[in-house]
Parts: structure tokens; sequence; C-alpha cells
């Protein structure tokens, strides 16, 4: 199956909830999540992002399917559509410096190993335990 083009983002995830990952893109240049969702066979197009952020999905309000969610490096500030919600809300928070490198959905018990020896080391915002940051 092709889907997308040669500029996309892929980002698979579980976006229907089915078990089953779904084939997906992000669409820096316009920002559009293209996915087909496994359990119906067909494609959606939601527009969530620019082409400046960095696609971090993951299932961040924990209903078991995958959230839309961009870091924007620019002000460190990760938005995330719900899927909770049908993607009808979103949040977003700041937490990060435009040098860090969003890591989605890290698991807190593993040891993530910073790009360079002077980094600070790892950071991990109180609410949100499944998103972490390398410094």
């Amino acid at each position: 199956m092709q889907w997308g083009n040669g500029a996309d983002i892929t980002v698979p995830g579980d976006y229907d909830g089915d078990g089953r990952t779904d084939v997906a893109v992000f669409r820096p240049a316009n920002g559009t999540w293209f996915i087909v969702k496994s359990s119906t066979r067909t494609a959606i197009g939601v527009q969530w992002g620019n082409g400046a952020d960095v696609p971090v999905p993951g299932d961040y309000d924990g209903d078991g399917k995958t959230d839309l969610a961009v870091y924007r490096p620019s002000g460190g500030t990760w938005f995330i559509r719900q899927s909770s919600t049908g993607y009808a809300t979103s949040v977003s928070f700041q937490w990060g410096l435009s040098s860090d490198i969003p890591v989605p959905n890290a698991p807190i018990a593993y040891a993530l190993v910073p790009l360079a020896a002077s980094a600070p080391g790892i950071r991990f915002p109180r609410k949100y335990t499944r998103v972490a940051l390398l410094a």
C-alpha cells in the first residue's frame, strides 16, 4: 500500500482503538495528518500542526487510542488533540526548549541517554509523565 508522499513523516498508531496499528502520515507542508483506520479501511485527513512542528503521536489521554500531537520547538510547546473527545478538544503545555528533542511515550522506567555529554539530562513534566525531552 502506498500512502503519502516523499515529504510526509510516518506516524503509525492505533487511532481507532481496535488494537491494530493504523497507517498514517503527517504532511509538514500543510500540517495535515492522513490516517487509514484499520477497523473500517476508511481514510481521514485532520489538520493539526504546521511545517515547523514535530509530530509526536501517542495515547496522552489514556483512552487506548493514539492522539494527534505535535511539539513546537520554537516555544517548547506540546499541542495535543484528544482522541477521547473525537479530536474535538485539545490541550497544550509548555515543556522544553528549542534545542530539545521530544520523546513521546517514553517509559519512565527506562533511562534515556542525552545526545551530548554536557546535556543536563532528561526532564519529565509532572502531569504528563509519558512525555520526555532529551536536553
